[in-house]
């Protein structure tokens, strides 16, 4: 966790000199959320994670301050997320406080893995999606996901509309999935 150390500075976010990251002061109380197994974990993020970035050397917001601006500009009330985000969750939980706005509920589920210890990444490039599409039908493809999905699915024919309708939120796998090797070869 970022130690604080620069929290007393006054610097200005507008100074064209400054070469800081502007860090946000969280509030000094715990936040409690459910994690994928369904268990309560309560942290104090002023105390566990330290002051996160507002915005970065560069000028540009980070990840936790665009992510908070953006869901209050939209109203966002639910945010699902992978179980990889679960810590950042409880920043953002704090920065709502801090804005005074109503936080949306959180959901986090588990992870696809393309390999044990690996996670489904759009951002590395593990699976592409276009490429997955090309080798095999889509009816197989929609299988694979509502699978992992936790959705059992009672023919090669069923559509996207029919699985959602079946859809339940407790019978989302409480583990990672790993994704089925011999749909990558």
């Amino acid at each position: 966790a970022y130690d604080n150390q620069c929290r007393s500075s006054r610097l200005s976010m507008l100074s064209p000199t400054n070469e800081a990251n502007i860090r946000v002061c969280l509030p000094n109380k715990p936040i409690t959320l459910i994690n994928t197994d369904g268990k309560e974990t309560t942290l104090n993020p002023h105390l566990d994670f330290g002051d996160p970035i507002a915005y970065k050397k560069d000028k540009s917001p980070s990840y936790h301050f665009s992510s908070l601006v953006d869901d209050i500009d939209h109203n966002i009330t639910h945010v699902i997320r992978g179980s990889d985000l679960f810590h950042s969750s409880f920043i953002h939980s704090s920065l709502y406080e801090i804005f005074e706005t109503p936080k949306p509920h959180f959901l986090f589920h588990p992870l696809v893995l393309v390999r044990p210890e690996k996670k489904m990444s759009k951002s590395d490039k593990s699976l592409d999606y276009r490429e997955l599409k090309r080798k095999m039908a889509a009816e197989e493809l929609l299988g694979i996901f509502a699978n992992l999905l936790g959705l059992k699915i009672k023919s090669k024919e069923s559509s996207l509309e029919e699985l959602l309708e079946h859809f339940q939120w407790a019978n989302i796998p409480k583990q990672h999935s790993l994704w089925p090797e011999h749909t990558t070869n």
